[in-house]
């Protein structure tokens, strides 16, 4: 798959999710997860991100489950390599709806080759989301980063989303990713549920297009958070399985 953000509103984003990773009753127990993919930007891309936003999200009932005074809260796993602010990895933290530089540097991706990320998240509680770890090609990094959930409509969720952020000048750039996977586990048992990469479905433009080898269910949203509006990011999507031949 090949994401492309291109427009002229400075700061614009444009976001693809999945919201059909099978939300119910086995993922509202998962505490653990593991999200991983191979990613790719070109050499004359690299230094054009402003950053890259990498999320998992949970929400299902806590209390009164049924009844007229359900409590449903949720949990966000969500990471950010923010290439030109603060030249860190960051977590989202929810309750106060800002981002949290940690020590994990980020800098613009070797472009000769895929890059494989795989993010360690859990649940420690009923009230809180924790990102464990960071791994780049094999090199872990430590997070430890808990922060709060919040509370929520009722609303029952189990997503994975990627963002790109457009710069200052709104530089257009393009993305390569394969191999999208996410696992989740319960604790303390070993048993795990597995969501294979198939059946993408992308909402781009008004017009529906299927296929490719990710999770079912992805959608685009293009927004301008900077002024707090919609922008128009111009992002477009192409659905293919890349391989080495997609980066000469």
């Amino acid at each position: 798959m090949r994401v492309t953000l291109g427009g002229t509103q400075p700061y614009s984003n444009g976001l693809i999710w999945n919201n059909s990773l099978g939300a119910g009753p086995e993922t509202d127990l998962l505490t653990r997860f593991s999200m991983r993919m191979d990613l790719f930007v070109g050499p004359t891309e690299a230094g054009l991100p402003q950053a890259l936003e990498f999320t998992l999200q949970q929400s299902f009932c806590l209390s009164d489950c049924g009844g007229p005074n359900a409590g449903f809260a949720r949990f966000t796993y969500s990471m950010q390599c923010d290439f030109k602010d603060s030249g860190t990895w960051r977590v989202w933290n929810t309750p106060a709806f800002s981002w949290m530089d940690t020590a994990v540097p980020c800098s613009p991706f070797a472009s000769d080759s895929f890059h494989t990320l795989t993010f360690s998240f859990s649940r420690p509680d009923t009230a809180h989301s924790r990102v464990d770890s960071l791994a780049i090609d094999g090199a872990v990094f430590p997070v430890d980063v808990t922060v709060g959930s919040i509370l929520v409509a009722p609303s029952e969720e189990y997503l994975a989303s990627l963002q790109l952020d457009g710069d200052f000048a709104q530089h257009p750039y393009s993305v390569l990713v394969k191999n999208w996977s996410i696992e989740g586990e319960t604790a303390p048992e070993p048993a795990s549920f597995w969501f294979a990469a198939t059946g993408l479905v992308l909402l781009a433009g008004g017009a529906m297009q299927r296929g490719g080898r990710y999770p079912s269910g992805f959608r685009l949203f293009v927004c301008n958070r900077e002024i707090g509006g919609n922008g128009p990011s111009g992002i477009q999507v192409e659905l293919f399985e890349p391989s080495d031949d997609a980066l000469q």
